[in-house]
């Protein structure tokens, strides 16, 4: 986790010095610790078509809103500004873990399609939830 927490300044401080561009929707940045999560990793999977974005609830009320199925959630790349939504299956429905009760200390998941393979490892990405984002993910 500190490893991670490292990686993620570091990727920060190269992306403000190269100039990167902020998406031009202004919404409510937040922290994780403001949904009740802590993002754990944020890995390509499936030869790099796929995202999964794995987090541990630290709050159950608060997450409650994160693994609500009749919210939108979708993953912003930060660099083009496209957006990557959570692929859903015929008989298996959307590709994300969903619950009425969270359970603090499990960790959950959600997968996002990576259409192209625009996302590369190293880049950054922000979690869109209704109004909310969850801001600079680094992608592994």
């Amino acid at each position: 986790m500190q490893k991670l927490l490292i990686l993620t300044g570091l990727m920060l401080l190269v992306a403000c010095s190269a100039g990167v561009k902020k998406p031009a929707q202004v919404t409510q940045a937040i922290k994780g610790s403001d949904l009740g999560i802590v993002p754990v990793a944020l890995r390509l999977t499936a030869n790099e078509t796929m995202l999964d974005l794995r987090y541990k609830v630290t709050d159950a009320e608060r997450a409650a809103s994160l693994l609500d199925r009749r919210k939108d959630v979708y993953l912003l790349h930060e660099a083009s500004g496209k957006v990557f939504s959570v692929p859903v299956m015929a008989k298996l429905g959307p590709m994300r873990q969903i619950t009425q009760s969270p359970k603090p200390g499990k960790t959950y998941f959600v997968l996002f399609s990576n259409t192209g393979k625009l996302i590369k490892a190293g880049d950054l990405a922000t979690l869109v939830l209704g109004d909310l984002r969850l801001q600079h993910l680094v992608v592994e």
